[in-house]
């Protein structure tokens, strides 16, 4: 990513609104109409404010006494690469020919003799410039300014990417980070005004340097020292035990490391293991995280992700908003079978990109005592669910996808064809994954089912088109939440889905829209940059062209149930029911501030919403809560996560701190400081491979693999298994809108609290289990507004008193 700071005045009587190529921005669409028209701002040379001696219009002439130059013909793949280098379409004739002029024009240059020559200062050296009073009229703009950006990254312009390859063939959507992009984008950006030469080697190794992040050559996940790991652990374990009980883990620690013990044993196999694979972790944490988890994907796994709510006057909006989805989604498929995507970065370092090349096409097969996936990246075809009914749409390869209208048209049919509403088959796949790997087996025995599951199952996404939402919280977003998560009920619109498909996108009639996924094959930010995407698509509101080929009519894929189907769907709604109704939710959109405040304490972002959390937790309770955050290791090949132990000695002493009345607010703000530098040092370890549960779980996996028995007593020790039992459950997954994912707690007694931070507000989605006594989602979201409240008070309290000094 590159980030242009937009934090200098621009120079005297220039405006930032001058600088580089503009971008469209425009809000969501609300699709009655009244949808606010992108426009894309034109820099009208001839209206300057000040008079320029420079031309206004190309001047053509001929250096005297020289003959007519060859004139030198451009080809198309010459002006893809210049398009790339520059930003500029040359898209038509004209531009061509522009081209081509300038070109016969500069070459005459390179007949001149220039020796003994002293190149001038400027090519306005012999001309009187007009003078005027250099005084600032403009600035202040900041976000005039980015609203410029098709893309924004807190206050920075994120470039487009530049070297977009030439080749048109399809390509491994899995290898999407072998391809580099340039840095060229906004270099007019940095310095408006300032000529770049190609004879500065700086700028040229700026130019030509890719963000490469190619698999193969991504370092290895690295594999702890067990010293250092244990050593963490300990850490780690204090604050949830007494005395006594630290003094217990101590010595299970170390009975663990004793010389020629089953630690260092275990430890040595583990090394073995990892001298012979990239990432010793990646195949053992989708098997046992993901494909042997026994319990339902809702909830317990699979997130949901809330779009900004919409109104619509019609279900034909509703539709046509659909059709817009889905067109944005196989934009973003396209980017990516070409190789488009940005490779990201942590700071210097390129991450792993494999994740995004597995959203689409990718589902969850149920099996015993394992679940499989299956990989269809070439699919041309989704699958429609409405009113309990699928439906297979084909929407074209990559290089020939039908356009919007053509896919309006598509969905109208879907919608047309499912008047009545069919059995929640659907719904068996929100089961517990024994229970719905029988249920399959019942499906498959059928083969009149077979061809049905082959479509959804090699389709690249599904989209379900809910009907009616009954407003059972009295709130749309908290009822988006639910809806997302889990569909709302057998009654509603949970066996409107495939809890199995990677990506199943959902529009309501009511203008609740968003998506869930099925976690195994990626993380949360891969989601919410398609996220992004598809609304910055949506509210750009260009029309861009698809395909406008003929396609066959929707194909309505059917169920054959036979009686012994038809009871397991029976038990799967009231299992479902029970299920759901246990879930309660809540969200929090926190105006008080947001990331640019937090920044200008000197304080991590992240790091400060943990505290806030941490804070929050102890407030309520009294007691510190074990706090899982997911941090990323995708600068490693094949990385996924590592655990962020939250809860510190360190988070603890400010919790008491902020409940002690005769604290001074000196010694709130210090202990503050100190919980969110020691969150963030544990953060950067996390991410680098360097956390305590990654490592923890295959010393524990390598035990099993090599029938290694009994399990070792540090695996039983009760303060581990305290510092494991996470009643916090967080993950920041940021987007740019008012987007934000929820999911359900990991633990019976917890909460699950993910947050989207932006410059100037806070989104955070809540839950609980009803069934835990303990626990009360709208009293813990009560108190995590309190606790970022009191922060900020302590804060301003401290920054004024030093402000007086």
């Amino acid at each position: 990513m590159i980030r242009i700071p937009f934090r200098l005045r621009p120079p005297p009587g220039r405006t930032l609104h001058s600088l580089g190529r503009t971008f469209a921005s425009t809000k969501p669409a609300d699709l009655t109409g009244t949808q606010e028209k992108g426009t894309r701002q034109k820099l009208n040379f001839h209206e300057l404010k000040h008079p320029s001696k420079v031309p206004q219009r190309p001047h053509k002439s001929t250096i005297e006494g020289q003959s007519t130059t060859t004139r030198i013909p451009v080809d198309a793949q010459t002006v893809q690469l210049l398009e790339r280098l520059s930003l500029v379409d040359l898209d038509s004739a004209e531009a061509h020919r522009t081209l081509e002029d300038a070109i016969e024009f500069a070459s005459q240059i390179l007949s001149i003799d220039t020796e003994g020559v002293e190149p001038l200062y400027t090519v306005l050296e012999r001309e009187r410039l007009t003078l005027r009073e250099d005084r600032v009229t403009d600035g202040n703009i900041q976000q005039d300014v980015l609203s410029n950006a098709r893309v924004t990254e807190e206050e920075y312009f994120v470039a487009p990417p530049g070297n977009i390859p030439l080749e048109q063939e399809p390509r491994n959507p899995y290898a999407l980070h072998t391809k580099g992009y340039f840095l060229m984008a906004m270099m007019r950006l940095l310095q408006p005004g300032k000529s770049f030469h190609g004879s500065n080697p700086a700028l040229l190794r700026m130019l030509t340097a890719s963000l490469s992040s190619s698999g193969s050559n991504l370092p290895a996940l690295p594999l702890p020292k067990l010293s250092d790991t244990l050593n963490k652990l300990l850490t780690t374990i204090e604050p949830h035990v007494d005395r006594e009980g630290f003094s217990r883990s101590k010595s299970a620690v170390e009975k663990f490391m004793t010389p020629g013990g089953v630690g260092l044993r275990l430890q040595k196999l583990l090394e073995e293991r990892a001298a012979n694979r990239k990432n010793w972790l990646s195949d053992w944490w989708l098997q046992s995280a993901y494909l042997e988890y026994r319990d339902p994907v809702i909830i317990y796994s699979s997130p949901g992700l809330v779009f900004p709510q919409l109104r619509y006057k019609s279900v034909d909006d509703q539709l046509r908003y659909a059709a817009k989805i889905v067109f944005g989604a196989l934009l973003y498929k396209r980017m990516i079978d070409h190789g488009q995507i940005k490779p990201e970065m942590m700071g210097k370092a390129p991450l792993d990109m494999a994740q995004y090349g597995k959203i689409f096409g990718t589902c969850r097969v149920p099996g015993s005592p394992a679940d499989s996936l299956l990989y269809h990246p070439n699919s041309t075809h989704i699958v429609v669910a409405s009113n309990n009914q699928y439906f297979k749409v084909e929407v074209g390869s990559s290089d020939a996808i039908i356009g919007e209208e053509k896919l309006l048209e598509q969905l109208r049919q879907c919608h047309e064809m499912s008047r009545e509403r069919a059995e929640p088959v659907g719904m068996l796949s929100a089961l517990p994954r024994d229970n719905w790997h029988e249920a399959y087996e019942v499906l498959r025995a059928n083969p009149a089912n077979n061809g049905t599951l082959d479509a959804i199952q090699s389709s690249l996404f599904v989209l379900s088109l809910d009907y009616e939402i009954k407003n059972s919280s009295g709130d749309d977003i908290i009822d988006a939440c639910h809806l997302l998560i889990h569909g709302g009920g057998s009654t509603a619109n949970s066996g409107n889905r495939w809890y199995d498909k990677t990506l199943q996108l959902v529009v309501g009639p009511n203008g609740v829209n968003g998506l869930t996924y099925e976690h195994s094959p990626a993380e949360g930010q891969p989601i919410a940059v398609l996220t992004d995407f598809i609304i910055n698509h949506i509210a750009k509101g260009e029309t861009t062209k698809g395909s406008d080929r003929t396609l066959p009519a929707p194909q309505k894929l059917t169920f054959d149930l036979s009686p012994k189907a038809q009871t397991l769907l029976q038990k799967a709604a009231t299992q479902h029911d029970k299920l759901i109704a246990d879930l309660d939710m809540n969200y929090l959109h926190y105006t008080g501030y947001g990331k640019n405040w937090i920044k200008t304490q000197k304080m991590s972002p992240d790091s400060f919403i943990q505290m806030a959390i941490q804070y929050a937790f102890y407030k309520l309770h009294r007691i510190p809560g074990a706090h899982y955050e997911s941090a990323q290791t995708r600068m490693y090949e094949a990385g996924r996560t590592e655990t962020i132990r939250s809860c510190s000695n360190e988070s603890v002493a400010f919790a008491r701190a902020m409940l002690t009345p005769s604290e001074s607010a000196q010694t709130k703000v210090a202990k503050l400081r100190s919980a969110v530098d020691a969150h963030k040092s544990y953060a950067s370890k996390a991410v680098q491979g360097y956390g305590v549960d990654r490592h923890l779980l295959g010393l524990k996996l390598i035990a099993r693999e090599n029938n290694i028995s009994p399990l070792p007593e540090l695996f039983k020790d009760p303060g581990l298994l305290a510092s494991q039992h996470m009643r916090l459950s967080t993950s920041q997954v940021a987007s740019r809108y008012d987007a934000f994912m929820c999911y359900g707690p990991l633990t019976a007694d917890g909460y699950g609290c993910c947050y989207s931070p932006k410059n100037d507000d806070m989104w955070f989605g809540i839950s609980s289990f009803r069934s835990c006594p303990e626990t009360d989602t709208r009293t813990f979201r009560d108190h995590l507004r309190a606790a970022l409240d009191e922060m900020f008070e302590v804060l301003s309290k401290v920054s004024a008193t030093a402000s007086k000094l």
